[in-house]
């Protein structure tokens, strides 16, 4: 169990921080400090990782998802630099337009400061959806959490990527109730549950696709195992009933099994019982 605890956390710390560890940087970032902690990373990083030239241990798979996020984003900022550049050309020709003089003195020039206020009325109001969606989305982690997450230009600009990558207010909000399911008070990975490793954009993809599916068993709790154990007794204390009724006797209560009026039974030994 230890390992598969060093395993996960390693695989969440290369994900959140893009970059892989050597030895040191992987105990600490798994807050190894007894030997078999210490083992345990050191076992994960032989069978799961390989080691570089630079004593750095890589994951391919994670190197390969990390790649290709930060080749999607690179060209993404192409795509917004190039657009942006268009809009500069567009409003640069529309003011040499307007700053020409008339071909016709008499003519009126053309009338452009309402198209401006109503451009001005669009982007204002714009930021002030985008600024209403990213206090919902803190405000319900921090309902959930129970904790004060501070709406801080770090954690503002995780919500406003995923945003502006399609995704809406009630996509992150499933992603933070899932994961609150997974991960209840008292899970050793419940320190998780912060802006950094749920809004940052390879683990968020990894949630919203995991949104469909069922949850892990363990996120259930103890009630499954309860249920479990309460049909267990309940078969047992059926197939005692039916013994003692195919017998038609009854004990006296002296070492044996009696059965009540009200159908509760009081275990005992009895020659001849069933093995349960």
């Amino acid at each position: 169990m230890l390992q598969h605890g060093a395993y996960t956390l390693l695989l969440d710390a290369c994900y959140d921080r893009e970059r892989f560890p050597t030895l040191n940087e992987a105990l600490d970032w798994t807050w190894a400090s007894s030997d078999d902690e210490i083992s345990a990373v050191k076992f994960v990083l032989s069978r799961f990782f390989n080691e570089d030239s630079e004593g750095r241990f890589v994951q391919y798979r994670i190197d390969e998802e990390v790649a290709k996020y930060q080749s999607n984003s690179a060209n993404n900022k192409r795509i917004a630099n190039e657009r942006e550049a268009k809009r500069r050309e567009n409003r640069t020709k529309r003011a040499q337009g307007v700053n020409e003089p008339p071909s016709n003195e008499h003519e009126a020039p053309p009338k452009q400061e309402p198209v401006n206020r109503k451009q001005e009325t669009g982007t204002n109001n714009n930021k002030n959806l985008l600024s209403i969606s990213i206090d919902d989305v803190m405000d319900h982690l921090n309902l959930i959490t129970g904790k004060s997450f501070k709406r801080v230009e770090s954690n503002s600009k995780l919500i406003r990527a995923r945003l502006d990558e399609g995704h809406t207010v009630e996509d992150i909000k499933a992603v933070i109730d899932r994961q609150n399911a997974i991960w209840p008070v008292g899970d050793p990975f419940r320190q998780y549950m912060r802006p950094l490793t749920l809004f940052g954009a390879t683990k968020f993809n990894q949630y919203v696709g995991e949104l469909n599916q069922p949850l892990p068993e363990k996120a259930n709790g103890q009630s499954q195992q309860s249920s479990r154990k309460r049909s267990h007794a309940d078969e047992m204390r059926e197939q005692a009933k039916r013994f003692m009724a195919e017998r038609n006797t009854e004990d006296t209560g002296h070492g044996g099994l009696v059965i009540h009026q009200d159908g509760n039974v009081v275990q005992g030994e009895v020659k001849g019982l069933p093995d349960l």
